[in-house]
């Protein structure tokens, strides 16, 4: 049985998705941007980052979002923090990430179809 080894996937995926937020991070002294660290697991990607980013990236206040849905480039505000949405992730590298899963995918099909055709009888 031929098993699908996603892990370079997860690496590739790991790159795009700390690249991306290395653009979108805000910036004040910088401590928030080397703080970001994504590294792949078994299952996916892991993103880990100082733990004020979240109001960075979420709000607080009256600015305050659920989830990152669109990152929109950096707004200031005097009561509160408006929701940078930095951690949210353009359909582009959704979609780079997913043709990178589809393309391990139908490889492990190519290598068991050439597996199988070696047990073809004929009668």
């Amino acid at each position: 049985m031929t098993e699908i080894n996603l892990a370079p996937v997860y690496q590739r995926a790991a790159k795009i998705i700390r690249s991306r937020l290395l653009l979108q991070v805000p910036r004040d002294t910088g401590n928030l941007a080397r703080s970001i660290n994504v590294f792949p697991t078994k299952t996916g990607v892991t993103i880990q980052f100082a733990g004020y980013g979240i109001y960075t990236d979420l709000g607080t206040g009256p600015y305050r979002v659920d989830e990152a849905d669109k990152w929109e480039g950096y707004k200031k505000v005097t009561d509160g923090v408006f929701a940078q949405e930095w951690t949210a992730l353009p359909e582009t590298d959704y979609d780079n990430i997913e043709l990178l899963i589809v393309k391990e995918i139908d490889k492990a099909f190519d290598e068991v179809e050439l597996e199988t055709e070696e047990f073809v009888f004929e009668l």
